[in-house]
């Protein structure tokens, strides 16, 4: 019984996910609710039984409520999309500054409370959120009370695989659509920031001026970012990639290594002043809390404190809460408050790492026996709450950090002092700055110590193990091999066997179904990509620059869609369009590429570059489809047809037409659309679908999409 509480969580979160797939009203998951509580009813006498219905409790718990939220969602204003509009609401998080065309900008989480229509006087009630972009000066804080006039566009979501779960983060948050304001003139400043979201920024940032009076400016947002997390954009590039390659990345966010750190040091000053269990609970309780709060709440934060109130409290009722049941608490508490919590990839490893620990961590430090203590503790910590995540690593970072334990063993407890004095620090600023000042002196080098370390150990050769997702078979035989390796299961051999056998299996099928050739072509928005991978492995790129488009494209979503996919490198890549030489030099700053070809805008490429590197492969290229020959077995991907269609015949030859889409306006992409049905040829386009595959094998073609489609 000690991990059924996790079991009830998992169902909780099964629940969640089910709903999100089914779209069934919520009315039917409160009808299995009732059904499963007359149930347990009668079943109470039956003890075994009654908690065995409790796992579908809480599934339908889960399926109910995230249907409800979607609900609520969907009753938002989305009809303002597209619209100009005066609006007024409350600033509620910065989220990041950059340079734009029209100098440096600012983008805010708002939420809206009232609107009017453009040459409307009537102010309409409003709810849910935008991102909105305002000049960055002057800067605006939080539960700042403004008005803007603008027009809400909605938020593009990138339809490929690899890519950051943004739809189900703004889900959670209500974020409706996004807003542009260029000039100061727009904005009406209603009544200036207060309450406590004002509050706990001017205290870290405060804080962190204090910091600046003995540590340099880097030093004080590192030092800053270890106690409260963000400044993520005032640090250094090169020094948060280290910590990314040496996998010391989450401890510049508040976790639970932070909030455990915070009690024991509230253990010890209690202890020294003979402070009472309660009453100490009380304190430990206010203190993490009022950290939380400092660290903005964000969903590991959250757990942490959950799970550091529970533990708190088994202190003071003097019962056994284990691991375990703190976990599944916070989960579930979580996940019911907010059910799209469930897709955020740091709640995600945020849960997986505690579970790892919970679960693994006596297994593990009966294997590192041999070791002496110091080094047990450390490692035993550190490969438990990786081991459950390396399945998440490489589907979302594509790598796994190599050297990862010598970092925990060497530069973690540097940092941990670092944090435990740091901690101190920030409390003595309040009323005793020179005891501030001391521990400060003291920080300065041990930041420096730990910085440098970590620079070292991430200069290391082969610090990373680069890889693409695993595949199904892959990650259900790791996690037997883990199962085995750590818990006593029965019939040991026989499940490491089937393991092998299952990756051997999928190995010899994918040998024996070895494709000719494998097209990728993304979803890019108002850029174009496309992706052949040939049966000689070498992988070639077509991409196509557009003005209007994010400057940051390629790092943002090609990058992540081809190392998903595995590809690190390329043997070759066209660039063309808007500034093709810029695009080609950020594409060589993601991946080696063996031959590189440039083309301005305005000389594009008329034929298929595609039949110029392998001819076996009908598949071709146009930026404007052209009056050539088209064989009965080609695919053709035609990017524009803004150029008019009227004068060209459509092609009834192809196999399949794979069409990009040039804006609302664009009506020769509406026309061919109609003419592939008419026709009955496969018809596709990212726009709609997202990414789409083509696998050519003896002769023929096979597609599938992100959305589902397939031929």
């Amino acid at each position: 019984m000690i991990y059924f509480s996790l079991v009830l969580a998992t169902a909780c979160c099964g629940g969640i996910a089910t709903a999100e797939i089914l779209h069934l009203q919520h009315e039917y998951y409160i009808a299995g609710l009732v059904i499963n509580l007359i149930a347990m009813g009668a079943m109470h006498y039956r003890k075994k039984m009654f908690f065995l219905f409790l796992i579908p409790l809480f599934f339908f718990l889960g399926a109910s409520r995230l249907q409800y939220v979607s609900e609520e969602y969907h009753k938002l204003p989305a009809y303002l999309i597209g619209h100009a509009i005066y609006m007024e609401g409350v600033i509620e998080e910065q989220k990041n500054t950059y340079e734009s065309d029209k100098g440096k900008v600012t983008r805010y989480v708002f939420s809206l409370t009232q609107f009017s229509y453009k040459g409307e006087n009537v102010r309409h009630a409003a709810s849910g959120r935008v991102y909105i972009t305002l000049p960055a000066l002057p800067s605006c804080l939080p539960s700042s009370h403004i008005g803007v006039t603008g027009s809400i566009h909605a938020v593009k979501y990138y339809k490929n695989t690899g890519m950051y779960d943004a739809l189900h983060r703004d889900r959670e948050q209500y974020i409706i659509g996004t807003v542009y304001v260029d000039t100061p003139q727009d904005i009406r400043y209603l009544k200036e920031a207060s309450g406590w979201p004002l509050f706990a920024w001017n205290i870290r940032e405060n804080m962190t001026r204090n910091f600046m009076t003995i540590l340099s400016k880097e030093n004080s947002y590192l030092l800053s970012s270890l106690l409260f997390g963000g400044h993520y954009e005032d640090l250094p590039k090169i020094l948060i990639n280290s910590f990314s390659t040496t996998g010391l990345i989450h401890i510049l966010s508040v976790s639970g290594s932070h909030v455990s750190l915070l009690l024991s040091i509230v253990q010890l000053i209690g202890g020294f002043f003979g402070l009472r269990e309660r009453r100490l609970f009380i304190l430990s309780a206010v203190l993490v809390v009022f950290y939380g709060a400092l660290s903005n709440f964000t969903a590991p934060v959250i757990r942490s404190v959950i799970m550091g109130l529970i533990s708190a409290y088994s202190l003071v009722a003097r019962r056994d809460y284990t691991s375990c049941h703190a976990l599944a608490a916070a989960v579930i508490v979580m996940v019911l408050y907010s059910p799209y919590l469930l897709y955020d990839l740091s709640f995600q490893l945020s849960c997986g790492a505690s579970a790892g620990i919970v679960l693994l961590q006596q297994p593990v430090r009966k294997k590192l026996t041999s070791l002496p203590n110091f080094l047990q503790e450390s490692l035993t910590v550190c490969i438990s709450a990786q081991i459950l995540l390396v399945p998440f690593l490489f589907a979302n970072f594509f790598s796994f950090p190599l050297y990862s334990f010598l970092a925990n063993l060497i530069i973690g407890p540097v940092l941990d002092s670092t944090i435990v004095l740091g901690l101190i620090a920030a409390f003595l600023g309040i009323f005793f700055t020179p005891g501030m000042t001391v521990l400060l002196w003291i920080i300065n080098p041990l930041l420096t110590l730990a910085v440098n370390g970590n620079y070292f150990i991430a200069a290391l050769p082969y610090s990373r193990i680069w890889s693409g997702a695993l595949s199904l078979s892959s990650i259900v035989a790791y996690y037997i091999f883990v199962g085995t390796l750590f818990f006593p299961l029965p019939k040991k051999k026989k499940l490491i066997l089937f393991s092998v056998f299952l990756v051997s299996i999928n190995f010899l099928w994918r040998q024996w179904n070895r494709p000719e050739a494998v097209i990728y072509v993304f979803d890019m928005g108002n850029d174009r990509a496309t992706c052949s991978i040939h049966s000689d492995s070498s992988v070639h790129v077509w991409y196509n620059k557009s003005q209007w488009s994010n400057p940051e494209q390629i790092a943002c979503v090609l990058t992540p869609a081809l190392r998903h996919k595995g590809i690190f490198s390329l043997d070759t890549a066209y660039i063309s369009g808007y500034e093709a030489k810029q695009t080609a030099q950020q594409l060589t700053e993601q991946f080696s590429i063996g031959h590189l070809t440039t083309v301005p805008a305005g000389k594009e490429y008329k034929q298929s570059y595609y039949e110029a590197v392998a001819g076996r492969v009908p598949y071709y290229i146009y930026d404007t489809i052209s009056h050539g020959i088209i064989l009965p077995t080609a695919c053709i991907e035609i990017r524009s047809l803004r150029h008019g269609t009227e004068k060209i015949p459509f092609p009834k030859e192809a196999a399949a037409l794979i069409l990009f889409r040039s804006g609302k306006g664009d009506m020769g992409w509406e026309t061919w659309q109609e003419e592939a049905a008419y026709y009955g040829i496969p018809c596709f386009s990212p726009f709609r679908t997202g990414e789409i595959i083509a696998v050519f094998r003896k002769g023929k073609w096979r597609f599938s999409s992100y959305g589902g489609d397939s031929e």
